[in-house]
């Protein structure tokens, strides 16, 4: 049984094409863990900052609305 050279070159491409997408994944993989990090490292402090400058402005409301009231 001979292997026609179209059929033998389509399945030297498909491994070709197998062993980029191994790597591609891997590539991706990586590139997430690095940005997950960067999310934890960014996001942790902003929401500590954001919570002392909503709790800043409420304080600050509460001063006005009590001059407003009286």
């Amino acid at each position: 049984m001979t292997v026609e050279p179209t059929r033998l070159k389509i399945v030297e491409e498909a491994k070709r094409i197998e062993h980029d997408a191994l790597y591609s994944a891997k590539g991706h993989y990586e590139a997430a863990e690095r940005w997950t990090r960067f999310h934890l490292t960014i996001g942790i402090p902003t929401a500590i900052l954001s919570a002392i400058a909503g709790a800043a402005a409420l304080q600050r409301c509460d001063k006005v609305l009590s001059h407003v009231i009286k």
